[in-house]
């Protein structure tokens, strides 16, 4: 990792948000990639991504089946902006809400490691 990339690390009580390129997913992307890491042993059933100017959580955005099972990841594209991320487990417990997550032109990363 370039000391200009690992500059980029945000470590935040539990969760760690890096900006920089994704180089995790493979293939050519369209839009702005929000990659989500299961670092922690919890089962992550429900995401939710909500813009800063919509109070609403909105649907979950994992498929009706799918889990992020610990140790997986998970991406979504999505347009750049500032997002609020909410992550539950199975019974609808918060695992971690992060508020204000800027999702700038070359993607973001959140990693998940432990209920908060």
């Amino acid at each position: 990792m370039s000391g200009a990339r690992a500059a980029l690390l945000l470590l935040l009580a539990g969760a760690c948000i890096s900006r920089g390129p994704n180089e995790t997913t493979p293939g050519a992307r369209e839009g702005i990639v929000f990659l989500l890491r299961n670092h922690s042993q919890e089962t992550i059933c429900y995401v939710y991504f909500s813009t800063e100017e919509n109070d609403a959580w909105g649907p979950d955005r994992l498929e009706a089946t799918e889990v992020v099972l610990p140790g997986g990841g998970r991406d979504w594209e999505i347009p750049a902006g500032t997002y609020d991320v909410r992550l539950q487990d199975c019974n609808r417990h918060d695992l971690m809400t992060r508020r204000e997550v800027a999702v700038s032109n070359e993607g973001v990363v959140l990693t998940f490691r432990q209920r908060e």
